[in-house]
This record gives structure tokens, sequence and C-alpha cells, in this order.
């Protein structure tokens, strides 16, 4: 009965993340991918995805980033994921299987599988509904570019929706979750300091080290430059490095996981409920 419970459970869940995935796909074509004369590159659809304006590149305006808002849905819906199976289903699972790890790597890969679902979704819906609307020129190039796209904000994603599981086990779902979109959000607010310093005129080097420090400014493609796709981010803003942009998520990610793994082997969840606040 738990298995069947469990698969429909994620039946219901890839629904919901395929149905998400395909309201923010047609909502940011129709809002952002809005060449002027009917004719885009792939590689420019993709940096209108994270603010880019045509051949501009995204500038450190708060209204420019709600484009990134279907990712931060995803936040919203499974940012207590883990953590509610633990709540729901922890007498089952310590008592059965007392391998914590082992459930633990499971949970992690239905939370991966979500994700990438999500975003698979959500690029495949907003290039179809571009296809539609458009002529979209594709080469590898613009291929290469939605891949590292796809990859940044798919461990992103991730992290942040396990930095929120975890943190829950701790403090509550409701103080974990907004302990942590505060921080995002701070994050993305913090970027209109770069146009403060642009107007002071403050040296770029300074400028480069505001933006590297910002987790947020490495989800912005229209920031980086690359060899690799050097054509494709020929008209880019700032010279974020795209390399750099993929190994820190992905740093951050198995960091979150490995805490995560000492953190699920320590807690005795079965005698405490950060919820109600009673052991």
């Amino acid at each position: 009965m738990e298995g069947i419970r469990i698969n429909g459970n994620m039946h219901h869940e890839k629904r919901v993340v395929i149905l998400i995935g395909i309201l923010s796909g047609i909502c940011i074509s129709l809002g952002f991918i809005r060449p002027f004369d009917g004719v885009i590159t792939l590689p420019e659809l993709v940096l209108q995805l994270s603010g880019s304006r045509g051949e501009l590149s995204m500038s450190c305006n708060l209204v420019e980033l709600i484009g990134l808002m279907p990712n931060y849905i995803m936040i919203l819906v499974f940012g207590n994921k883990l953590y509610g199976h633990f709540c729901t289903a922890s007498i089952y699972v310590f008592s059965r299987c007392p391998n914590r790890m082992k459930w633990y790597g499971k949970e992690m890969l239905q939370v991966i599988n979500l994700i990438c679902i999500f975003e698979l979704v959500f690029l495949s819906t907003t290039a179809i509904a571009s296809v539609l609307r458009y002529q979209v020129i594709f080469s590898v190039g613009g291929f290469i570019l939605l891949g590292c796209h796809a990859l940044i904000f798919m461990l992103w994603n991730f992290t942040l929706v396990l930095l929120v599981n975890l943190l829950a086990i701790n403090i509550g779902s409701s103080a974990a979750f907004t302990l942590v979109m505060v921080v995002q959000m701070t994050c993305t607010a913090a970027l209109s300091i770069i146009n403060i310093l642009t107007k002071m005129q403050i040296k770029q080097d300074i400028i480069d080290v505001f933006l590297w420090l910002n987790p947020v400014a490495h989800t912005v493609l229209g920031w980086h430059r690359s060899t690799l796709l050097e054509v494709e981010l020929a008209n880019s803003r700032y010279s974020l490095n795209l390399v750099t942009s993929i190994l820190i998520p992905a740093l951050f990610c198995i960091v979150t996981v490995v805490m995560g793994g000492l953190l699920i082997q320590k807690k005795d969840l079965l005698a405490e409920n950060m919820e109600m606040e009673t052991i």
C-alpha cells in the first residue's frame, strides 16, 4: 500500500510539474520572446530567457528579472517535498528501512527528476510557442547555449529546493522557506547596486567582483563570455565566465547533498516535530 501511495504521489507531482512548465513556457514566450522583424536565432531566444531584450543583454533592473520567476515557482512548489515525506512516512521509513542514506538518495533522485522534467518542459514549450509565432533559426551554438542555461538552472533549483528541505528539519518548513527566499530575493535586489556603481563610474574590476559574488548574477547568460560561444555571447554586458557559472552551483549542490546526508544520519525525526515545536 505504501508503494502504491508513493507512486500515486509521484504521478500527481509530475502532472503538476508538467502543467507549470507548459503554462510558464507559454507566458514567457508571449511576454519576452518578441523579435522586431519576426525572425530570431536560437541563441537570442535563449538569452531572452534570462532578461535580454533583442541584442541588448539585461541591465541590473529588477523588472527585467521577472523572466526568472518560473524557476522561483518551482522552489515554492517543491520547497518542502523531502521534509514532507519525512513527516508523513518517517515511521515507515525508519522502522522498515534502517538505511537512511538509501532512502535519502531515492528522495533526491525524485526531486532531481521533477526539476529536470520542469526545465525540459518549460524550455520546450517556450521554443515551440516561439516557433509557432516567429521564424526561429537553429544552430549548434544555440543548442549548446540552451544546454548551459538548462544545466545552470537545474543545479541552482535543485540546490535551493534541497536546502529548504534540510533547513526545515531543524527550523520548520515555513521558517526554512522564508529564510531561503529572503536570501534569494536579497541577492536579486542587490543587483541594482551594479547600476549605482556604474553611475558612480566605479572601476569595472570592482563591479565584476560584485557580480561574481552574487549567485543570481551567474544565472544571467547575457552577462557571460565564453571562447566556445564567442559569437553567441558577443553582446554580453559583462565578462562572467560561463564555465565558472556552471561549476559554482555544481559545487554548492555537492556541498548541500553531503551536508544533507550527514544531517539525515544524525537527526531523530521520529521524536521531534518542528512544525508543532513538540517532542
